[in-house]
């Protein structure tokens, strides 16, 4: 059996992950976003388009991530609050 402070630490970490990774992901769109106005060849613009998708993914596993330890907590049903 699971010790319950294993699963708040286990909680605690992936709540990290979620904050830095929105903070990351924020810059990147910024940068994309100020890039792609600025650009005026064809080129970049492509490079913009392919980067698209990757965020997509980035976007996904982020949240993803906030979302495991709710439901490792619910396998074991212990209940985890991810909004304290």
């Amino acid at each position: 059996m699971i010790v319950p402070e294993f699963l708040t630490l286990i909680e605690k970490f992936f709540k990290l992950v979620f904050n830095l990774s929105l903070i990351y992901l924020t810059f990147v769109f910024i940068n994309i976003g100020i890039t792609y106005i600025t650009s005026s060849s064809g080129e970049k613009i492509k490079e913009i388009n392919k980067k698209f998708p990757l965020i997509l993914i980035g976007i996904a596993l982020l949240f993803f991530s906030f979302v495991i330890p709710k439901l490792i907590g619910a396998f074991f049903n212990i209940s985890i609050d991810l909004f304290q």
